[in-house]
């Protein structure tokens, strides 16, 4: 009975420990900007190629 309490002790020690550094980690790496991505030029963003542009017409597949 008093290994099974010690095992139990170990486990919830072991778990504590490990929720105690993930909150450590986090707060270690909250201070990092986020990845963005760069704006594409607003040159190829206004232009349609042939291939979209014949797809947008009415009843295309009929």
């Amino acid at each position: 009975m008093i290994s099974l309490l010690k095992q139990y002790k170990r486990s919830l020690f072991w778990f504590i420990s490990g929720l105690v550094m993930a909150v450590i980690v986090s707060f270690g790496i909250s201070h990092q900007q986020p990845a963005t991505a760069q704006q594409a030029p607003i040159a190829q963003q206004a232009a349609i190629s042939e291939f979209a542009a014949s797809h947008q017409e009415p009843n295309f597949y009929q």
